[in-house]
Order: C-alpha cells, then sequence, then structure tokens
C-alpha cells in the first residue's frame, strides 16, 4: 500500500511539473513576440520564478523516493542533480548574454541568442522529461519503499563506491565555497563592501544579478540537502542541516531586491513628478499622453520577463571606430601616440516616426579616468535602444592616463587611449569630439539643438563637466559653442576627483558643481544607495537646488552598488531607462 500511496504521488507531480513546464515553455514564447505588454511580461517572469522553484521541490522530492542501488533508479537520480546544474548554468548564461548584449555580428547574436533562450528553453525541456518520465514509465525506477528482486540489485564495485564518496566530498567542498560566496554577496547588498578591486566588483554585480546568484545559492544548497540525506549518522546530519538551512536563507536574502522593485519604481516616480511636474504644467504625465509618442516607450518601469529573457535586437544603423582624433596631427605633444575613435548610432531610416527627432546623445564611459572603453557594459544595448528611439547616439572614447594611479585593466582598455594626461588634456579630447562632430555632422544628421550628455562614475563627471561648460558659453576655445544642452544624465558621478593628475586642473572640471547656476540644464542623477558615491550625487542635487534651479532629480535606488545599471534587463536599469527615456523626451 505504501509503494502504492508512493508511485501515484510522484506520478500526479509528475503530470503537474509536466503541465507546468510546458505551459512555460508556450509563455516564454509567445513573449518573445508581446513584449509591449507590461501584464503578460509580468506574468511571465512570475511563471519562470515559480516553475524553477516548483520543479527544484519536484527533483528534491523525487530524488528522495528513489532507490539508487537500482541502475535504472539511479540513472533518474542523476538526472535530478542535472536539473539543479542546468538551472546554475541558465542563470550564469542569461546574465553572461544580455551583459554582452546584441549587435550586429550575425555569429556573436547567434551565440548570444543559444546562451540565453537555449539555456532558458533548455531548462524548461529538462521539466519537461524529468516530470513526463516518472508519469509514464511505470518501471523505468524503484522507489525506495519497495521490495526488488536480487537480481536487479546494482552492486557498486569498491572502486566505483569510492569514486562516489569522493565525488560527494567535492560536491560539499564547492556547495560550501558558494555558501561562504552567498554570505559576502548578502552582506555587500545589506552593508556595502569596501577593499580592493575583487570585493569592488562583487559589490557592482551584487545587486542587479542577486537573482541570479540567488537561484545558484538554492541550486547549490539543494545539491547539499541531497547529499546530506544520504549521509548516516545523525552526528554528521546535524552541521549538514544546518548548511542547507543556512544556503536557503541566504538565497531569500537574494530574492530582496526583486521584492523591492514595485516600491521603489513608485518611489522613482514620486521624486520624477514633484521635480518635474511643475515644469510641464503640472503633468509631465500628460504631456507623454498626448504626444501621439507614448506606444513608442516602456509600458512599465519593470518587466519580470524581461529579467529573464533580454530585450530585443533593436533596430538602428551603427558606425563603428570613426576617428576624430589622430595625435600625430595635434598641436599637443601629450597627443603624439594616441588615436581616438568613437562609434555612431543612428536612428532608422523612417526616424520622423520616432521620438527622438534625431536629437543628440552623448555617451562617455567610466572607469577612473584610466580605464574602460567605449562600448562596454550595457552601454552598447543603451546605445542602441535610444537609436531605435529616434536618438543620434556617439559613444566616444576619451585619453586615458596611464600614471602610477591607474587600474591597469588592459583587456577592457585599448592601448591607443593611454597616456600621460590630465583632466584638462581629457576635457579637450572631448571638446575636439564636439568641433569634429559639427563639421561632420551632414553625415549624421544630429540635432545639435537638442544635445544630451550621459555617463558613469567617472564619465558621469566628465558628462557633467562637458554640459555645464558648453551651456555656461565661457569656454568655447575647447568646446563647440553651436551645441544647445537640453539635458544632463549622469550615473553614480565621482565629482570632486582626487586624483593627483587631475589637482592641478580647471577646477570646475574637477567638480563640475562649480558651474551649476540656475539655468543650467535639467538634471536626472542615477544612484544606488550602496555605492560609496552617493554623496557625491546628493552634493550635486543638493547644488543644483540652493542655487535656485528644482529641475534636477535624483533617483536613488535600494541595495544597489556602484555600475548597478550594467546589466541592461536588470530591476535598476530598467526603472531607471523607463524614467531616462521620458526626461529626454520631455526637453528634448
Amino acid at each position: 500500500m505504501a509503494e502504492l500511496n508512493s508511485l501515484f504521488k510522484i506520478k500526479i507531480f509528475g503530470w503537474i511539473i509536466f503541465a507546468f513546464n510546458v505551459i512555460i515553455g508556450i509563455t516564454n514564447f509567445l513573449y518573445l513576440f508581446l513584449r509591449s505588454s507590461a501584464f503578460f511580461g509580468n506574468m511571465v517572469g512570475i511563471f519562470i520564478i515559480s516553475n524553477l522553484l516548483f520543479t527544484m521541490v519536484y527533483s528534491l522530492f523525487l530524488s528522495h523516493q528513489l532507490r539508487t542501488t537500482v541502475k535504472r533508479g539511479n540513472r533518474l537520480n542523476l538526472l535530478c542533480y542535472g536539473y539543479f546544474g542546468g538551472v546554475i548554468l541558465a542563470m550564469a548564461f542569461t546574465f553572461l548574454a544580455v551583459f554582452i548584449g546584441f549587435n550586429d555580428v550575425v555569429s556573436v547574436n547567434l551565440g548570444l541568442g543559444v546562451l540565453l533562450y537555449g539555456t532558458n528553453f533548455g531548462v524548461v525541456i529538462y521539466g519537461v522529461v524529468l516530470g513526463l518520465i516518472p508519469a509514464i514509465k511505470k518501471n523505468y525506477f524503484s522507489l525506495s519503499t519497495s521490495s526488488i528482486p536480487e537480481d536487479l540489485v546494482w552492486n557498486r564495485s569498491i572502486k566505483t563506491q569510492k569514486r562516489m564518496r569522493w565525488l560527494k566530498y567535492v560536491l560539499i567542498i564547492i556547495c560550501f565555497l558558494v555558501l561562504v560566496f552567498g554570505v559576502l554577496v548578502c552582506y555587500s547588498l545589506f552593508f556595502g563592501l569596501q577593499g580592493r578591486l575583487r570585493l569592488f566588483m562583487l559589490r557592482v554585480f551584487a545587486g542587479q544579478a542577486a537573482l541570479f546568484i540567488g537561484f545558484g545559492i538554492l541550486s547549490f544548497t539543494f545539491i547539499l540537502f541531497k547529499i546530506t540525506l544520504s549521509i548516516s549518522g545523525k552526528l554528521k546530519r546535524i552541521p549538514m542541516s544546518f548548511l542547507v538551512i543556512f544556503g536557503i536563507v541566504l538565497s531569500g536574502f537574494c530574492f530582496v531586491p526583486l521584492g523591492l522593485t514595485p516600491q521603489f519604481a513608485q518611489d522613482a516616480d514620486e521624486a520624477f513628478s514633484a521635480r518635474f511636474n511643475p515644469v510641464f504644467s503640472g503633468d509631465w504625465k500628460a504631456v507623454i499622453d498626448n504626444s501621439g509618442y507614448a506606444d513608442a516607450f516602456l509600458q512599465t518601469p519593470f518587466s519580470v520577463g524581461g529579467y529573464f529573457l533580454g530585450p530585443p535586437t533593436y533596430d538602428c544603423i551603427v558606425r563603428k571606430d570613426v576617428l576624430y582624433l589622430d595625435g600625430s596631427l595635434s598641436n599637443f605633444t601629450v597627443d603624439a601616440n594616441v588615436k581616438l575613435y568613437f562609434d555612431a548610432y543612428l536612428p532608422p531610416n523612417d526616424s520622423n516616426s520616432l521620438p527622438g527627432n534625431r536629437s543628440t546623445l552623448i555617451r562617455l564611459h567610466g572607469g577612473g579616468l584610466t580605464i574602460g572603453d567605449k562600448g562596454l557594459g550595457n552601454v552598447l544595448t543603451m546605445n542602441r535602444y535610444f537609436a531605435a528611439q529616434g536618438y543620434c547616439v556617439f559613444d566616444i572614447q576619451y585619453g586615458l592616463n596611464n600614471g602610477p594611479e591607474s587600474m591597469g585593466i588592459p583587456i577592457i582598455t585599448p592601448s591607443n587611449v593611454l597616456g600621460n594626461f590630465t583632466l584638462d588634456d581629457i576635457m579637450r579630447h572631448i571638446g575636439v569630439f564636439t568641433f569634429y562632430l559639427e563639421d561632420h555632422n551632414t553625415e549624421y544628421g544630429a540635432n545639435l539643438d537638442s544635445v544630451f550628455i550621459s555617463g558613469g562614475s567617472s564619465g558621469g563627471q566628465l558628462a557633467c563637466a562637458t554640459a555645464l561648460s558648453i551651456a555656461n558659453g565661457n569656454y568655447t576655445e575647447t568646446f563647440s559653442a553651436n551645441y544647445t544642452i537640453k539635458g544632463i544624465i549622469p550615473y553614480y558621478p565621482a565629482n570632486n576627483v582626487s586624483l593627483s593628475f587631475a589637482l592641478q586642473s580647471t577646477p570646475e572640471w574637477r567638480n563640475p558643481e562649480l558651474l551649476v547656476n540656475n539655468q543650467s540644464p535639467p538634471c536626472l542623477i542615477y544612484q544606488g544607495d550602496q555605492d560609496h558615491l552617493i554623496f557625491r550625487s546628493r552634493s550635486l542635487e543638493n547644488t543644483y537646488l540652493t542655487r535656485g534651479n528644482a529641475e534636477v532629480c535624483l533617483l536613488i535606488f535600494p541595495l544597489a552598488g556602484h555600475a548597478s545599471d550594467l546589466y541592461f534587463s536588470g530591476y535598476y536599469n530598467q526603472v531607471f531607462l523607463y524614467y531616462m527615456e521620458r526626461f529626454m523626451f520631455l526637453y528634448h
């Protein structure tokens, strides 16, 4: 009777998991064609999360019912282990694919498509198989409660038993290390992490990738739980059981940023409305709704489905690696060995129907003025997004200092931009670009009477310094005078830089707040509350307000560290993008 009862439960659960995974596969496929639906996107995301959790629990339940001394039961038990491994790979590959971003290279896009959609749909197919086999195969496995003929017992050799024992030890060590990593992630999430570069990078990715990390920790925890069940003796099981509970708690903490998303999306809306409603007749949303372009914008601040299944490929025209400064022709000897390039992302040919109206967006990368390059992180996808919205986007290189304060990461820093540059030199390079674009604008058709400048970290500082200098009108020897700055969008700006090669530079370029006045361009600031630069953003906002300029909005995101926008489809970047595109449309 017990055996029949267990078999009945497994078959029922198997059919439920089978059906659930089939439904998820269908909804995931439909989402690729219905991304604009806010309700459907969030429904798909919730389905994905629920399905992963249910199938993982089912895998645990199923494996606990199996007699692994029978080969067929052992194979199905390994299949249960494999599901956890598949979830871990799916989380890692999804983040990697969206982080790299789709572009115009077919081979790269095919590879990213396999990583993103192959792993997501692969996990669903795996769940279908995992549910279907026990549901339809009566004798495919043997229950732990059943009696079996002696000839079906799998008598493992001593060598095989030793290998299995060592494999368990290795898995336990790996699971333990993952839990240690989870502790660092959670500590970084809630308290921030100061320290060397490795810890800094953990803080960068902890918040925006927390949901992926949470599923990874949970998968390793369930693997540890399966191993714990196979250990004999209470004294050995007790500490292992504690680790399992600890792992579940850690994974739960990693789900907190997702849980907070509705609240910080509402907080962002309130902050944005408080600052910009007075400028637009008391209701900026009415301007959007009555513009005829409302359907062209993101329909919701956050799509859970988009977090897992990434963005589409945005239609735009791309021109890569356009030379704008040949150092060998420069009047400044410090430029002798550099060549600086930019990438142009232009609207598709039917841009007249797009909200951007060919306004200009200049993007400046971060990296502490010593490392980095155009097109890194989510910049590529952001550039394509705004070009598809009708903006002419220019992502530019500028000279980087290669002195003793350089962080020295050659893999993301091309040699053609390095030199003994001061902050004044870097600003001069950006100025050269403004003259170049003015002289060659017949090739790009950018509206220089409507210019936005954006950048992150040191790029945020440069964006502030450049935009405010052009708007000030007293720096025409460095920057073209034929630009009209309509807005500044700094991400976690590193204003008032203290690097030695910047200390002797122009004070107002080192600290752009010195240029702020009551006529300064509107400013929308992105900032994470676990970022060590948050006081810089607060200071910039306060300077605007104290100088009689209320057209500034600081959006602060909870549990977000420095550069927490790098995952394009993350909760932080999605919410900010929702308001950034509206900010630009309102002021363009």
